[in-house]
């Protein structure tokens, strides 16, 4: 009669030890789903409200706002580079170093941006590509996908400037690390893949 309080310990604490397994790969360990589906100038740019509502036709989303743009992605840049105090007299080494954007988001503040981008770790260059160019949550499986970087098959934005043929007179020179060159196009101008850590 003794063995029953100890079976029943045993049996209760191998099924905490495998619902806890459960729990943690079905909730830790995210899997999703890549969806193919590519958007493109004849898609509507709202659902109807009702069936026969009709659509704009040809519409490209929305018009052109400015005639040229300079887009600066500067991937794993610690943000106290790019962000300037001027109350800080004795700024750290790696505070206060690229004043030139402090200067630009001052004389020109309706042209000039800095944006933080925080992800939570453990993060890799291929999730962070991801993030900055689809939009969507990296899992944290997906870091073992950084090691052996293949082209971002979800609809992107370096994927939408090489089909509306962008891509080719954007870029007049591109220099990135391997996941960079191998996550989508880099063949417009002249590409340099680089293999070490800045």
């Amino acid at each position: 009669m003794q063995r029953w309080p100890v079976l029943l310990f045993l049996a209760w604490a191998c099924f905490l030890f495998f619902s806890g397994i459960g729990l943690f790969t079905s909730g830790f360990l995210l899997m999703r789903i890549e969806l193919t589906n590519r958007s493109s100038c004849s898609d509507p740019l709202a659902a109807p409200a009702w069936a026969g509502q009709g659509v704009t036709s040809r519409a490209c989303w929305m018009p052109q706002r400015v005639p040229k743009a300079v887009l600066l992605i500067i991937d794993a840049l610690t943000f106290e580079f790019a962000h300037f105090d001027p109350a800080k007299a004795r700024p750290r080494p790696y505070e206060n170093k690229l004043g030139f954007l402090h200067q630009l988001a001052g004389s020109q503040p309706r042209h000039a941006r800095l944006y933080r981008f925080r992800a939570d770790p453990p993060t890799t260059t291929m999730q962070r590509i991801k993030g900055i160019t689809t939009g969507s949550l990296p899992t944290f499986i997906d870091v073992g996908s950084n090691f052996a970087s293949y082209a971002i098959e979800e609809d992107n934005l370096l994927g939408q400037l090489v089909e509306n043929g962008v891509w080719a007179w954007l870029t007049r020179g591109f220099a990135g690390r391997v996941s960079w060159e191998g996550s989508g196009p880099a063949g417009g101008g002249s590409c340099v893949g680089l293999t070490h850590w800045w």
